[in-house]
């Protein structure tokens, strides 16, 4: 199959509604437009088809190639953000029970001439066959393996840099059915699946600025060791959310599972970090506890970005919201 027609077949795998193809050319690029998140992105993509390795290694891995010769990946940016693909439909040794598609950075090989290849291991393939999603981490270079129809999701992460968590992803899409969805189930199945994928994105997304905005520490305690995660204060499920860091507390896993299960809340105008009695109970026979409270501030740590100071109007917005879960915090 020709490069230009693997550029037909991703944007028929992909869906019209979601993928476009403007001009196929001859595959490199193919110009299109793709929807993200309710806007059309214009876009080049760099296709290929993914075969064996060929170098006694078709056991562990797979890979797809450049046309070699003086066919570079062409700098298209700003007007097209480029996409490197490459298309696992086929496979002489292994079942392919759904096409896939294998994406690798662009930009890293920007304007190189000679042939090489992306290589892409066959567990990390299986994995996504099996789950719809997957990744790989080869020479500081993420390859991601996904079904079609979450290209847009995939897009999005890699230009927000914000890649969701290979799990939560795979847990998205299973609940979505789109692994199992017929053919008359799966334009619904897979928007279920592009919708949970985008939240997935956002989500990792806030955090990054959250986190990025105390400088990796806890608010609660300045624990780092890249254990702290971005945490809503007003949740995002509520009506009138926001995703700004203004909204959001860094907060390592034990005090971010405290404040998500309201056992440890803190004083709009203060900062004043406040625990359940629940959790005070506790602290005179649990040395473990114990360390958890003596280990917290009095205080919420300031974000050495100012600007991500967070509004009293969240938490007071967020005892509003749980107000009883929060009979206590008087």
């Amino acid at each position: 199959m020709s490069r230009r027609a693997n550029a037909l077949r991703i944007a028929e795998l992909v869906g019209a509604d979601v993928l476009r193809v403007t001009d196929p050319a001859d595959g490199w690029p193919a110009l299109g437009e793709l929807l993200v998140d309710g806007s059309a992105a214009p876009i080049a993509m760099f296709v290929a088809p993914v075969g064996l390795s060929h170098r006694e290694r078709d056991l562990v891995e797979r890979r797809f190639q450049n046309p070699g010769g003086d066919r570079p990946i062409v700098d298209t940016r700003p007007a097209r953000d480029p996409l490197l693909l490459g298309l696992w439909e086929t496979d002489s040794e292994i079942n392919v029970e759904r096409p896939l598609l294998v994406s690798a950075d662009p930009v890293k090989r920007l304007g190189l001439t000679t042939r090489y290849s992306v290589f892409v291991s066959t567990a990390t393939l299986r994995t996504a066959l099996a789950n719809g999603w997957s990744e790989q981490t080869a020479q500081g270079e993420l390859i991601r393996c996904f079904v079609p129809a979450l290209l847009g999701v995939s897009y999005q992460a890699d230009r927000d840099d914000a890649a969701p968590d290979m799990f939560a992803m795979q847990v998205a899409i299973q609940g979505s059915g789109l692994l199992k969805a017929g053919e008359a189930e799966l334009p619904a199945a897979s928007e279920r699946a592009r919708r949970a994928g985008t939240t997935l994105v956002r989500d990792a997304r806030f955090s990054r600025r959250v986190v990025g905005a105390y400088d990796g520490l806890c608010a609660m305690c300045g624990l780092d060791l890249g254990l702290v995660q971005g945490a809503h204060i007003y949740p995002v499920s509520a009506p009138g959310s926001f995703d700004e860091p203004w909204n959001g507390l860094a907060l390592c896993g034990n005090h971010h599972l405290a404040f998500d299960r309201h056992l440890v809340g803190v004083r709009p105008q203060t900062t004043e970090i406040v625990f359940h009695s629940q959790i005070l109970a506790q602290v005179a026979g649990s040395t473990p506890v114990a360390a958890l409270v003596e280990g917290t501030f009095s205080r919420l740590a300031a974000p050495v970005d100012r600007s991500a100071r967070p509004k009293s109007k969240m938490f007071e917005k967020r005892y509003e919201f749980f107000a009883e879960r929060y009979a206590w915090l008087t």
